[in-house]
């Protein structure tokens, strides 16, 4: 908040003191109506010019003396030039027209919010608006439901006006669908559901369950992938599934004690001219808990290129 900003250098200098690498900043977020004034740093839901300038300023003056911290101000609406292309990324503006969203920090399809009063909404945003109650059906069935279901078709297009206003989306310009894709090119919303963040590396990590689409103009009926395959649990082998259009194209084992790469060719059963790709592992890997590494991501596979060839 406004009236706290200059506490930021105590905050830092308490972070460096017990050896904290990170400071993360939580600019207020506007919701429903509570008993304090933010006029200084809203106006309606979104953060005042005045407010963004100040608190940039305060953060880049505390980072100019506590080099050793990594301060992120976890608001996309900070960023003074945000960018549309190809590309998701997050883009606080409204929503132009042609643009789709990607994703968000609260998505319909990985997260749903539960009130205390047993309603199922989809986010903070729209809590005033039930897909259904727990007192009369079961999480599944609101899940699958046909009001979700048609919330996530308008939200992918762009045509919620409260998405479309939202700081928190992930947008891009759809261009043409490709036959290929390759990681270490960047991301692209090909990748549809289910992948880590990509870190700029030549790898993304899934989840567990993973969808991703391609083009296929020349009707091709082979398809190969490259990547990782984590490590398997003691006496189990760990397995990637593949299918294309809900048909079953193939697997790939490790039935070792490291993580395993793979390059391998499948056929597909027919030459589509659109292939939509589901990918799931049979168990998930978190580096915390197997190695030395700090994170904590549960991880299916790790895809490095993936297309579609003679």
């Amino acid at each position: 908040m406004n009236e706290n900003l200059d506490q930021l250098p105590a905050v830092a200098e308490y972070a460096r003191s017990v050896g904290a690498r990170e400071l993360s900043i939580h600019p207020i977020i506007g919701r429903h109506l509570v008993p304090h004034d933010f006029s200084q740093e809203l106006k309606a839901n979104q953060l005042r010019d005045g407010f963004k300038d100040a608190l940039r300023s305060k953060v880049a003056a505390v980072q100019s003396t506590h080099l050793s911290i990594a301060l992120n101000v976890l608001n996309p609406d900070l960023d003074p030039h945000p960018r549309l292309n190809h590309t998701p990324g997050y883009y606080s503006p409204a929503l132009p027209a042609g643009a789709r969203i990607y994703s968000c920090d609260q998505s319909p399809f990985e997260s749903v919010h539960i009130l205390a009063s047993g309603n199922v909404v989809v986010c903070e945003v729209h809590d005033e608006v039930s897909f259904g109650n727990l007192h009369e059906n079961s999480l599944h069935d609101i899940w699958v439901g046909d009001q979700y279901s048609d919330f996530r078709k308008r939200y992918v297009a762009g045509s919620v006006p409260e998405c479309r206003s939202c700081v928190w989306k992930l947008a891009y310009l759809p261009g043409p669908l490709r036959s290929t894709i390759v990681i270490a090119e960047g991301m692209t919303p090909q990748l549809m559901r289910g992948w880590h963040s990509h870190d700029g590396s030549d790898l993304i990590w899934s989840k567990r369950n993973a969808v991703l689409t391609l083009g296929n103009p020349g009707h091709k009926k082979r398809l190969r992938i490259v990547g990782t395959l984590p490590q398997s649990p003691p006496g189990e082998t760990h397995s990637l599934h593949l299918s294309c259009n809900r048909v079953p194209i193939g697997s790939i084992q490790n039935d070792s004690a490291t993580a395993s790469g793979f390059d391998k060719t499948l056929s597909l059963p027919h030459g589509w001219d659109r292939l939509y790709l589901e990918i799931s592992t049979s168990h998930l890997f978190r580096p915390s808990l197997h190695s030395a590494s700090s994170d904590s991501r549960d991880l299916g596979a790790g895809l490095s290129r993936i297309e579609v060839c003679d």
